[in-house]
């Protein structure tokens, strides 16, 4: 999934939440991009989602294993 795909609706940053604990409260974009980055970069994804090369090409030895 890109990065562009892997995100929230609008509403969820621009539109306050309207029920239960969290009333009022909406989500960081700045917050959001951060933690989006720092996820894919323990996951050995490019800033795209996308996985670099080295996990790569490990994935695709595993899936060709015997």
């Amino acid at each position: 999934m890109t990065r562009k795909a892997a995100t929230l609706h609008d509403h969820w940053f621009d539109e306050p939440n309207r029920h239960g604990a969290y009333k009022g409260e909406r989500i960081d974009r700045a917050e959001f991009d951060a933690l989006h980055s720092r996820f894919y970069r323990i996951s050995n994804l490019t800033d795209e989602g996308i996985p670099v090369d080295s996990w790569r090409r490990e994935l695709e030895a595993t899936m060709n294993a015997d």
